[in-house]
Formats: structure tokens, C-alpha cells, sequence
């Protein structure tokens, strides 16, 4: 009885080993993606009109959202409007 609980749990342990070491795997190349992104200066932000991703200058990306407030006239909030809107 004890020997089969003891090799149930061995081969638990194993197979929780087997997914932890692709877990780290990939940790390890999300770590590096973000170094990459890091270091030139980038950001992944959502394509506008599909469900792609794209790889762009954080910059850019200021420049594009900075522009996009203007041509729509999007007044700046200089305060907090959470409180008005929750009971």
C-alpha cells in the first residue's frame, strides 16, 4: 500500500519537474524579449484595425497618442473623476 502511494507520488513529483522546467523555459525567453525591448527602447502595443501585434519606439508611440489627443480635441482631466461615479 505504502510502496504504491510512495511511486503515485514519485511519479507526480516528475512529471510536476517536466513542467516546471518548461515553465522556466519560457520565463527565460519572456525575460529576454523584455531585455531586448528594453534596450532598444520598444513597446508591444496592439495593431489599430487587426488583432496583430507590433513592435514600436516608445517615442512613436508618444508622438502617435499625443497627436491623436489634439486632432480630437480630448480635453486633459486635472482631476480624479473616480469618486463621482462610484456610490
Amino acid at each position: 500500500m505504502y510502496r504504491y502511494q510512495a511511486a503515485t507520488r514519485i511519479k507526480q513529483i516528475k512529471n510536476n519537474n517536466k513542467q516546471n522546467t518548461l515553465h522556466k523555459w519560457q520565463q527565460s525567453i519572456i525575460n529576454t524579449i523584455k531585455e531586448k525591448l528594453n534596450n532598444e527602447n520598444s513597446t508591444i502595443v496592439k495593431a489599430d484595425k487587426s488583432k496583430a501585434i507590433v513592435i514600436i519606439q516608445k517615442t512613436s508611440l508618444q508622438g502617435k497618442i499625443t497627436n491623436f489627443l489634439q486632432d480630437n480635441d480630448i480635453p486633459r482631466i486635472t482631476k480624479d473623476p473616480t469618486n463621482k461615479y462610484t456610490t
